[in-house]
């Protein structure tokens, strides 16, 4: 026979029983979160620091308008609200007790304030190791101000620059219409503000960005402004290139030639859109690829300037990528375009495909590092062979030639786009 079935059940149920009941009892003892217009216990037991009894109760502060003083010894501004209060508390007598609550031990506090300039110079005394009153009235920030009239209604919850002369003869005189000071209980410091409604709804921002790498499963696009049905302004870009982003603070960038794209930087296919270089049959590795996508989105709200939002834009992305974004006007060298008057066969005859000499100089004119290709051929728009984009120039002109097209080296004022790495660190 084992060790259990020889108790007898007579002992099994008064054990039951007594568990049960302290279950129920530990539920009764749950304490509930007080709020404007709720009564208050007024037999709770509140163990005072230098007070003339050891401790009190609500109920002795009867037909009093007894305001209780969240604190503690880190708070400097409770601290130095403590004059203000005293002198309330002489001005106003029986009237009132204004009650200092700290959940600090008896010891520490008894030591701080005798210590501290500013206490040790008052007749100071405090509830002290409190743990139910704050539960009554939980908050996240001291000073936290709770108002109760004689009959143990809570009326108001307030800061502390509430407690002056007029708002406690308005309250003693019934007339109660104080700011409210609203903690948010479940607010995380730890985590990002407004992610997941942390602090406050997610909404809230007045100004919000972000960056992040490629997303999957999302569209490639960028563009901006765009008003918001809150008139709120927004900027955005999903999966696109770092020039691309760029293209959102400056707005000329997406029209510019990109041959007119200057890359002082380490690794310029990091900063140029993967599928372009792929059409220029450049080798670029899957990790490199996911590496030179990016996505912004920027949402401001209030009436700013778009010149002043584009602004913001580009100090996002030069502060996380460590560069200096921007236009300027570069003398830079360029291949002239003249048309040979000397030339006569316009008809030349082509073998396999071709294109208008203007397609030619639009496709040469966006590839980064190219020359910029300076057309001054006078309307003259022949027909040519199909060239590589990334021709070597020697040949180019020779080319050309064939056309009756004359291609010289020269040095132009353009306006360029320049992307300069400052630390040597971005991406």
């Amino acid at each position: 026979m084992s060790y259990i079935e020889i108790i007898p059940r007579k002992f099994v149920l008064i054990f039951f029983l007594t568990v049960f009941c302290t279950v129920l009892s530990a539920q009764d003892q749950t304490i509930k979160r007080l709020k404007i217009g709720d009564r208050v216990n007024t037999e709770q037991v509140i163990k005072m620091l230098n007070y003339k009894t050891p401790s009190v109760k609500i109920s002795d502060f009867k037909n009093k308008l007894l305001i209780l003083d969240f604190w503690d010894i880190w708070c400097g501004t409770c601290i130095a609200a403590m004059p203000k209060m005293h002198k309330l508390q002489e001005e106003f007598g029986d009237d009132i007790i204004i009650l200092p609550v700290t959940a600090g031990k008896e010891v520490d506090i008894k030591s701080f304030s005798e210590k501290n300039p500013v206490l040790s110079q008052l007749d100071f005394y405090s509830a002290v190791e409190d743990s139910t009153l704050s539960q009554l009235f939980p908050h996240k920030m001291v000073p936290h101000v709770v108002w109760i009239d004689g009959d143990g209604i809570v009326k108001a919850i307030t800061g502390s620059g509430e407690v002056n002369e007029d708002n406690i003869k308005a309250v003693l005189k019934g007339d109660v219409a104080l700011k409210e000071k609203k903690d948010v209980l479940d607010y995380d410091h730890n985590l990002p503000l407004l992610i997941g409604n942390n602090g406050a709804d997610e909404s809230f921002f007045l100004q919000r960005s972000v960056i992040t790498p490629k997303i999957d499963g999302i569209s490639t696009m960028f563009g901006g402004p765009f008003v918001e049905s809150d008139s709120s302004v927004r900027f955005r870009a999903t999966n696109v290139s770092l020039i691309n982003i760029y293209s959102l603070a400056y707005k000329d960038l997406s029209r510019l030639p990109k041959s007119r794209i200057v890359l002082e930087v380490k690794d310029k296919t990091m900063y140029l859109n993967p599928a372009f270089l792929k059409r220029q049959d450049k080798q670029m590795d899957t990790e490199a690829e996911e590496d030179a996508i990016w996505c912004y989105d920027l949402i401001t709200k209030g009436d700013k300037p778009i010149d002043q939002i584009r602004k913001f834009i580009k100090n996002d992305l030069d502060l996380f990528f460590g560069l200096d974004g921007r236009m300027e006007k570069r003398t830079i060298k360029c291949l002239v375009l003249k048309k040979n008057n000397q030339f006569t066969d316009t008809e030349r005859k082509i073998d396999g495909n071709s294109y208008k000499l203007s397609a030619f100089v639009y496709k040469y004119n966006n590839i980064v590092g190219n020359h910029f290709i300076v057309n001054e051929s006078e309307g003259y728009n022949p027909s040519v062979a199909q060239m590589d984009v990334e021709i070597g120039i020697e040949e180019l002109k020779a080319n050309l030639l064939k056309y009756g097209i004359i291609c010289e080296k020269e040095e132009r004022e353009m306006d360029v786009f320049v992307l300069t790495e400052i630390d040597g660190t971005s991406l």
